[in-house]
């Protein structure tokens, strides 16, 4: 018989046509980070996942370590645009962040 189909909202996955993870309701960020954390464990060679947990870490403002793993994900795969975008935006934040401190 025919499969019924599910209509999903464009951002309902991570992929590589959809850099930016579905945001997470504000008080759940920290519970989303460490899912990242523990899915980067089991598969630490992932810019992908490198690049996901720099955009959950510009979330919530913690641009330093922003720039630190979008850093991990650009020496695993050089050519992968969009952390190539938002390590970018991750430092331009950062030394905007430092310079109101």
């Amino acid at each position: 018989g025919a499969r019924p189909t599910v209509d999903r909202p464009a951002s309902a996955g991570w992929g590589e046509h959809s850099p930016w993870p579905p945001a997470p309701e504000a008080g759940r960020l920290p519970e989303a980070e460490s899912a990242l954390v523990k899915a980067l464990e089991a598969n630490p060679r992932s810019a992908l996942l490198w690049n996901n947990l720099g955009v959950l870490r510009t979330r919530r403002g913690s641009f330093s370590a922003a720039v630190e793993a979008f850093r991990k994900s650009l020496a695993l795969d050089g050519s992968f645009e969009p952390a190539k975008t938002n390590l970018a935006r991750a430092e331009q934040l950062y030394a905007l962040d430092r310079a109101a401190s």
